[in-house]
C-alpha cells in the first residue's frame, strides 16, 4: 500500500513540474514598447541593451544623464531602444518624457506596454538620527516619489495597453537595515505597488515586484559606501561619537563591508526577473532574485504567483486595445 507520504510527494512534484513549465511561456511583445527609468548604468542598462533583441519589443530607456543616453544607445542593436532624458525627482521632466513617449509610441499606432520603475539611490549607512532631513528626502525623492509620479504619469497609456507596471523593491524592505532613508522608501515602493495593484486591476493592468538581495551595482560599491559612512561619522558631534564609541563604528563599518563583499555579480538574475514579468504568460506578483531574497526572505514572507492566481484579482488580458 503505497503510503501518503509518497502520494504528497508525487502531488508537490507533479506541482513543481506544472509550475515550471508554466513560467516557460511567454507572450508574443513583437513591436511592443516599454519604458524603463534608471538605465545609465546598472540593471536597467542591460535590461535595455537585450530586452528589444530577445523579445521583439523596443524600449524606451528614461537616463538621467547625456553620457547614460549615448552608452544604452550605442550598446543596443540598432532601433531596439531609444533614450530619452527623464529625471525621475523632476516633475516637469517627467511630464516632457511623457510627451516624447506619445510621440514615439502614437507615432507606430501602438501603446505603452510595460513600465519598469528601476531608477534608484541608497543611502549612508548609521542609525536613522544620524543622517540629515535633505538626505533622507533625496532618497524617498528619488526611489518612492519618483516611483509614485511616473507611474501616475505614464499610467494612462499603459491602461490604453492593458499592459504591464513592474517596481524595484529590495529585500531591505523585508529586513530593514540601518541605509539611511532607504528601507523606509522600499518599505513604501510595496505599499505603493500593492495599493496600484487593487486600483487597476478592472483596467486588465497587472503589477509587480522585485525584491532583489545584494547585488554589484554602482549603488553597492564598498568604497562609495564605505567613505559615505565616513564622513557621516566624522560629521557628528564630538559627544555623539563618544556616546557609541569608535568601536561600534568600526564594527559597523566591517559588518557592512563584509556583507557588500558577498553582492552577486549575476545581475542577470534580475534582470531576468524584470524580463518575466513583462513578458510571461502568467508572471509573479513578487520576485525575490538574489541570494538574500532566496534564502533568508522568502522562507519568511512568501510570495504570490500572478494576479490571475489570486481571488477577486483580474487575470492577465491577452488582447490589448491597442495593436501588437
Amino acid at each position: 500500500m503505497v503510503s501518503w507520504l509518497v502520494i504528497i510527494a508525487a502531488l508537490v512534484a507533479f506541482a513543481a513540474l506544472v509550475v515550471s513549465l508554466m513560467d516557460r511561456v511567454y507572450l508574443d511583445l513583437t513591436g511592443r514598447y516599454v519604458l524603463v527609468t534608471g538605465c545609465d548604468s546598472g540593471f536597467g542598462n542591460i535590461l535595455a541593451k537585450y530586452l528589444g533583441p530577445k523579445r521583439g519589443c523596443h524600449v524606451i530607456a528614461g537616463c538621467l544623464t547625456r553620457a547614460g543616453m549615448e552608452d544604452v544607445m550605442s550598446g543596443a542593436p540598432k532601433g531596439t531602444v531609444t533614450a530619452i532624458p527623464m529625471d525621475v525627482t523632476d516633475t516637469k521632466s517627467i511630464l516632457q518624457a511623457r510627451e516624447e513617449v506619445v510621440r514615439i509610441v502614437a507615432g507606430k499606432g501602438k501603446c505603452l506596454w510595460g513600465l519598469v520603475n528601476n531608477a534608484g539611490v541608497t543611502g549612508n549607512i548609521g542609525p536613522i538620527h544620524w543622517h540629515k532631513k535633505r538626505e533622507i528626502q533625496r532618497i524617498l525623492d528619488v526611489n518612492l516619489m519618483g516611483t509614485i509620479e511616473v507611474t501616475n504619469v505614464f499610467f494612462p497609456l499603459i491602461r490604453q495597453g492593458q499592459g504591464r507596471i513592474v517596481n524595484v523593491s529590495s529585500a531591505l524592505a523585508l529586513l530593514p537595515a540601518m541605509v539611511g532613508g532607504y528601507s523606509i522608501s522600499k518599505i513604501g515602493v510595496e505599499a505603493f505597488s500593492d495599493t496600484m495593484r487593487t486600483s487597476s486591476k478592472a483596467f486588465g493592468v497587472t503589477v509587480h515586484i522585485l525584491e532583489p538581495g545584494y547585488f554589484k551595482t554602482n549603488i553597492t560599491s564598498v568604497d562609495v559606501i564605505t567613505a559615505s559612512a565616513e564622513r557621516m561619522w566624522k560629521r557628528l558631534p564630538p559627544q555623539e561619537r563618544d556616546i557609541y564609541g569608535q568601536e561600534y563604528f568600526d564594527t559597523l563599518k566591517e559588518k557592512v563591508t563584509l556583507q557588500l563583499l558577498k553582492s552577486s555579480p549575476k545581475l542577470h538574475l534580475v534582470t531576468d526577473a524584470m524580463e518575466h514579468a513583462l513578458c510571461a504568460r502568467w508572471p509573479w506578483r513578487r520576485y525575490m532574485p538574489g541570494m538574500t531574497s532566496s534564502f533568508y526572505t522568502n522562507p519568511l514572507y512568501g510570495t504570490g504567483r500572478g494576479d490571475r492566481f489570486h481571488l477577486g484579482v483580474v487575470s492577465v488580458q491577452e488582447t490589448s486595445r491597442c495593436p501588437a
